[in-house]
């Protein structure tokens, strides 16, 4: 937990290292998986609304989110 973390000189190092995993691994994912990946969290929009704005329906964009987060899951874990 957090506390942990706060106790751990090595922790911002380590958090460091994983955003910067995470953004290589991103990087690396199909483009329309890292859109809707992208609108998901940092955008804050719904499935709706992402479908709407890249012009496929919600189920779709469903697919592709799960998809997206099982690649990015395998991916991190190979390279750390």
């Amino acid at each position: 937990g957090w506390r942990e973390a706060e106790n751990n000189p090595n922790a911002d190092i380590e958090t460091g290292e994983l955003k910067r995993v995470m953004a290589d691994c991103i990087e690396r994912l199909p483009e329309r998986e890292r859109l809707v990946l992208t609108l998901y969290y940092t955008e804050d929009l719904t499935l709706l609304e992402i479908g709407t704005v890249i012009g496929i329906s919600e189920s779709r964009v469903s697919r592709n989110l799960a998809a997206a987060k099982f690649r990015l899951k395998e991916l991190v874990q190979a390279s750390i």
